[in-house]
């Protein structure tokens, strides 16, 4: 290998060490979160539903941060992590590991 081609192959390693590192870290960062989860039954006095009749409602303005506040669920039991309104509308956060919500209304 020339001198240049051992500089590129080094970049080329120290990137993949670098997603590598930054996967890691996700990847602890949501050991951490699963660690910390309560899992509650659900309330009666909470309105449960899939995530996909939830977000269609959020998309079509069924429901707004000052209407209330909701936890990501199961189909069968409630976190204590909060929705946000957000990344169930974009899908991304903690509304991509969880099939349901428990909204409450204010």
């Amino acid at each position: 290998m020339t001198p240049q081609e051992i500089k590129e192959k080094i970049a080329i390693l120290q990137e993949e060490a670098y997603e590598l590192h930054k996967s890691y870290s996700n990847v602890m960062q949501e050991i951490q979160k699963l660690k910390l989860l309560i899992v509650n039954e659900i309330p009666s006095y909470g309105d449960h539903m899939t995530m996909e009749d939830f977000r269609e409602s959020v998309i079509d303005g069924g429901f707004m941060d000052d209407d209330g506040s909701g936890n990501y669920a199961t189909a069968t039991k409630m976190t204590n992590i909060d929705v946000h309104l957000g990344d169930v509308e974009d899908m991304t956060g903690d509304a991509l590991l969880y099939s349901h919500v428990v909204w409450f209304n204010k």
